[in-house]
């Protein structure tokens, strides 16, 4: 790892496509069930001196140390990987990955929700925590890194600078 990649994290910040009213008049209706399906872009830095081929992602997303939802990007392949130089910093991912959000503990996730909403309503970002395995390809080995990843900013993609 280089001097300036004293940062091992490797994602940064992720970027919900999501309409907090709609989410939360669809989570308290007893009759949508208890999950939202949404879409993120993601931040992804390398801490490594090496080009690093990101091939998959699931991370489990915890709010205040709650279980809130599970994101997963989809097996690529070495055409699809995403390819990040050598300390790269915030590289943002070309396509949207889904998002689950569960319901199953309501009160937290509804908090998660008005923390990300844009001013007056909320604060406009907010950090979750990930539990993370990351399937990469760095200098000729394929390991699965697998690591608990704190402070992950988190914000709504059309009050981001990506809208």
């Amino acid at each position: 790892m280089s001097e300036q990649g004293k940062n091992s994290n490797i994602v940064q910040r992720a970027y919900i496509d999501l309409d907090v009213p709609v989410a939360v008049a669809s989570l308290l209706n007893p009759m949508s069930g208890a999950t939202l399906h949404q879409y993120l872009y993601v931040s992804l830095s390398n801490p490594f001196d090496a080009t690093l081929y990101v091939f998959g992602l699931e991370a489990e997303v915890l709010f205040n140390g709650v279980h809130v939802g599970q994101v997963e990007l989809k097996k690529l392949s070495l055409d699809e990987a995403i390819v990040l130089p050598p300390n790269a910093h915030d590289y943002l991912t070309p396509n949207a990955y889904p998002i689950e959000l569960h319901a199953l503990e309501l009160p937290s996730l509804l908090q998660l929700l008005h923390e990300i909403a844009p001013a007056p309503a909320g604060k406009g970002i907010t950090e979750v925590d990930l539990n993370a395995r990351i399937h990469v390809r760095v200098g000729g080995a394929e390991p699965i890194l697998v690591y608990m990843q704190h402070n992950v900013s988190a914000q709504l993609k059309q009050f981001s600078s990506l809208a």
